[in-house]
């Protein structure tokens, strides 16, 4: 496919075509890493022949929908801990992905204090 067939949409990617978003991740992160390493994950046999590093922690794909979001391709959720858990938004998004099956992930944020 031709990405730049679609001005003013670069960065948009699908569940199907996931692979348009590599060259945008290399550009953000301004390493060609950012695309060799995930698509070595991704094209290898076994995990063994490709460890992570710390790095790689911080450099995934994060979605924001441009459209509706079938759920049996949610895999899991990942939720704020200080300004959710404990609370009654918290307990709702716990129940939510109860209902659905989905794993839930608590994320501190970033270490910067």
């Amino acid at each position: 496919h031709n990405c730049s067939a679609f001005p003013g949409h670069q960065g948009l990617g699908t569940f199907r075509a996931l692979d348009h978003l590599f060259g945008v991740n290399e550009a953000y992160w301004a390493s060609p890493e950012a695309f060799l390493r995930p698509l070595a994950r991704l094209l290898a046999s076994d995990d063994s022949t490709t460890t992570m590093t710390g790095e790689d922690f911080v450099r995934y794909f994060e979605i924001l929908p441009a459209a509706q979001v079938n759920f049996p391709d949610v895999k899991f959720v990942i939720a704020d801990f200080p300004s959710l858990f404990g609370t009654s938004r918290g307990i709702r998004v716990r129940r939510w992905c109860q209902r659905y099956g989905w794993l839930l992930l608590w994320s501190l944020g970033l270490n910067v204090g």
